[in-house]
């Protein structure tokens, strides 16, 4: 048995190459991990770059059609392009819900004194809360609802965020190279089959606007793009449909989410209506209002390309009037309105045929200017009358017959759907002309079911500016039922329309003052009436404010200094501000000043320098946050202000110099951090040169499902309670809401307003009544619940009032 052994012996040549094989096997086994990944990355990349060379053409082709189709989505595009006169829009940023230590030194001071109010924007339109751009705001991949009135400029939004993919501009950051799938609702068929597959939707909208040459690859591409999470879906116009329509959209948004939950969405909805938005953990932004600035800033570009593009500067020209005479009668016009107004507002002075500075004026200009001869009052009536009897917001041509149709397509007022209808682009175009129809009558619908078609808003609105016979009107001011007071809120906005004798515009007037008056609610439910009364441009505003500025209750002084900068600036008041800041109450002083800031004075600016030279110090630190949104004035006495032997005014000017977005600004702090005597002021340049390197900080997260939310995970604990995908939250967010911190309820509002149901709405209302601290937060979480479509009870069910 042992003889093998005896004669065994080993071949040198092939023991050696064993060796040599079995070490290198044994080698590269050993550094798989680290080899392999790689080699798959690598490969990945390859076919991933094959793929984008077969699709490039149809990528190319999508951006291109995706910009054109961006830069003409607004009013005058037979005039100009969208970034030859936009004011780039700004979304209000939602208070941030965070635990003490997250909070910088240098959060916005005027975002603590300046009510969030995003069912009404105008509060804060002339002062310096945080705002971020469309393309900050999807920086962290969250899906965003944009929120605004009919006008505001959502569509315009959408545009730009477009225009700004297409050309993939810097600013875009983690959007570089995403594919804009952008198309309006009109243009598919997903309200007739809203069960279709988004390859199927988003194909239908594009193949009949890229070039023929790409179309057979289109299909794939789409599939690639979402697949491979390099798309965008950014769909316009759903904001325009009634509630219905708008619930049939939402399921198949639903759909999307549920199927491919990495694709981020972008949207448009009324403040009135956001459906099962919230529920999909949608997050609204509201629109900013203009400023007086922005105001100023847009007449200035329309008047500059008027006179260059469409004039061609020939002083022979019909209605040539003198640029700057023109331009100082223009600029009168501030007045709270929204972005298409002041479009028709400077389009027909510079035209003409301007009929006054009234709403109802302007768009009478506007027709009378498109129609020409054409223009009859009987017919634009008839021709939108056929929208509301349909109750749609789109329409057969066949069933118009109307010879004013063309002539308002070729203006860009009416767009041609793929589906072979017609629509208007702006819901107040077609309401205006819909409420010339000379009928007497009640609404059918309620009131929520008028507040939540963007269309019925607007035709309801204008109707009643012009009849002095409103019964059902008055009733429902006069029968508005709190907490909300939703219904007074919303019809607020028809002050701009109305004439002032008006019965139901004295009477919704009354009672706005008395709710502005009433001592026993909240601050910032109070404001939200003085800015609904500020709507209404009243002639007797400016002795309203005066009188409560002289009142001795100084929430009534400080309200009434926030109402100042809603409405068109008015010198007049600029005195009783002054005075205001020379009082010892620094929130009076604070207040006066922020009211100041909206003029452009040379009295209101020496008076927030003196503040910032001579107050205490967190006044003088607004002081200096509030000149920085003064340029260039404000800038140029900040710059002086680092200068200065007072180490409490150099330290003070910090606060205002980190809110510049300005390379100067940085270089100033970055010197201060280094170079100043003082290290109070060092320490202060350097938190500040913190705060700036953070980024993205305003760019609201993705929500994530609650049973991966670290704070509901962290409260729960607290609690002994644990938290599963198979458990409702709700008991555990209801426990944080009755019994946890300020900051607890805060959050269990902020989940608990996405999932509403009669014991949420009951806890709620008893935090409403009873817990003042958190009266805004509550407010706006009933707010949303109220726009998802529930109604709310009264109060005195509950026993409380």
């Amino acid at each position: 048995m042992l003889n093998w052994l005896r004669h065994f012996e080993l071949e040198r040549v092939s023991f050696l190459f064993g060796v040599i094989i079995a070490t290198i096997f044994w080698w590269v086994f050993t550094k798989a991990k680290i080899i392999f990944p790689p080699i798959k990355i690598f490969i990945k990349n390859q076919l991933k770059s094959f793929r984008q060379n077969q699709i490039s053409g149809v990528y190319l082709a999508v951006k291109t059609e995706a910009l054109q189709r961006a830069q003409s989505n607004h009013l005058a595009n037979i005039l100009f392009s969208l970034d030859e006169i936009i004011i780039e829009p700004k979304l209000i940023v939602q208070p941030m819900i965070d635990n003490e230590e997250d909070h910088s030194f240098f959060d916005s001071e005027i975002a603590n004194l300046v009510p969030y109010t995003p069912e009404n924007p105008f509060l804060s339109r002339n002062y310096g809360v945080p705002k971020i751009t469309i393309l900050q705001s999807l920086q962290k991949n969250a899906n965003i609802v944009i929120t605004g009135l009919s006008g505001m400029g959502k569509s315009v939004t959408l545009a730009h965020l477009v225009s700004s993919i297409a050309r993939d501009l810097p600013e875009c950051g983690e959007l570089i190279g995403k594919a804009p799938l952008y198309f309006h609702i009109l243009d598919t068929d997903i309200l007739q089959n809203p069960k279709q597959s988004l390859f199927d939707a988003c194909y239908k909208a594009l193949v009949n606007k890229i070039p023929v040459s790409v179309v057979p690859r289109l299909a794939k591409f789409i599939q690639t793009e979402v697949s491979d999470n390099n798309a965008i879906l950014i769909i316009d116009g759903i904001d325009e449909l009634p509630q219905n329509e708008f619930d049939i959209a939402v399921n198949f948004i639903e759909d999307i989410h549920n199927n491919f939950p990495n694709i981020q969405i972008i949207l448009s909805a009324t403040p009135f209506y956001l459906g099962k938005l919230l529920h999909l953990n949608f997050i609204p932004l509201t629109l900013a209002a203009w400023s007086n600035m922005d105001i100023s800033i847009y007449y200035d570009k329309w008047s500059r390309y008027w006179y260059e593009q469409v004039l061609q500067n020939n002083s022979e020209a019909k209605y040539f009037i003198n640029q700057r005479l023109l331009s100082n009668w223009i600029s009168v016009n501030l007045k709270p309105l929204t972005a298409l107004e002041y479009t028709l507002f400077i389009w027909g002075a510079l035209s003409g045929n301007l009929r006054g500075d009234s709403t109802l004026s302007i768009y009478e200009s506007f027709y009378t200017r498109i129609l020409g001869t054409k223009y009859s009052p009987d017919n634009l009536a008839t021709f939108g009358d056929a929208f509301i009897e349909k109750q749609s917001h789109y329409i057969k041509p066949s069933d118009l017959k109307n010879e004013i149709l063309n002539p308002l397509i070729s203006i860009g007022a009416i767009r041609e759907n793929h589906n072979g209808t017609v629509s208007f682009n702006h819901p107040d175009l077609l309401g205006f002309i819909a409420s010339l129809a000379q009928i007497i009558s009640s609404p059918v619908k309620g009131i929520d079911e008028i507040l939540r078609w963007s269309l019925s808003y607007s035709y309801w609105g204008f109707r009643v500016s012009r009849e002095a016979n409103n019964s059902w009107l008055e009733e429902l001011i006069l029968e508005e039922k709190p907490p909300l007071q939703a219904h007074l809120l919303a019809i607020s906005f028809w002050l701009r329309h109305a004439q002032q004798k008006l019965p139901w515009r004295n009477s919704l007037i009354k009672k706005l003052i008395q709710f502005i008056q009433n001592k026993r609610l909240p601050f910032s439910i109070r404001v939200r009436y003085i800015t609904a009364f500020m709507m209404a441009n009243d002639p007797s505003t400016t002795l309203f404010i005066r009188q409560m500025m002289s009142q001795p209750d100084n929430a009534l002084k400080i309200i009434s200094a926030l109402a100042i900068g809603v409405g068109a600036p008015d010198p007049s008041l600029i005195g009783d501000l002054v005075n205001a800041c020379d009082q010892k109450d620094a929130q009076i002083q604070k207040y006066s000043m922020i009211g100041l800031s909206t003029y452009n004075d040379d009295v209101a600016l020496h008076t927030i320098a003196r503040l910032l030279l001579q107050a205490e110090e967190t006044v003088r630190q607004l002081a200096a946050e509030v000149l920085a949104n003064i340029p260039p004035q404000g800038e140029e006495i900040l710059k002086d202000a680092i200068t200065m032997d007072d180490i409490l005014v150099r330290r003070s000017a910090i606060f205002g110099l980190v809110k510049l977005p300005e390379l100067w600004a940085f270089e100033i702090l970055q010197k201060l951090s280094v170079e100043d005597s003082q290290w109070v002021v060092r320490i202060a340049a350097a938190q500040a040169l913190e705060f700036l390197d953070q980024k993205n900080v305003f760019s609201p997260q993705k929500i994530l499902p609650y049973f991966d939310n670290q704070w509901l995970i962290k409260f729960a604990g607290q609690e002994n309670i644990g938290i599963s995908p198979l458990d409702s939250p709700i008991p555990v967010l209801l426990k944080a809401l009755n019994n946890g911190a300020e900051n607890d309820r805060c959050k269990a509002i902020e989940f608990l307003q996405r999932m509403p149901n009669e014991s949420v709405i009951t806890a709620i209302y008893q935090q409403y009544y009873g817990n003042t601290n958190i009266s805004a937060e509550i407010f706006n979480g009933l707010w949303n619940i109220w726009a998802t479509g529930e109604i709310l009870p009264a109060t005195i069910q509950y026993g409380l009032n």
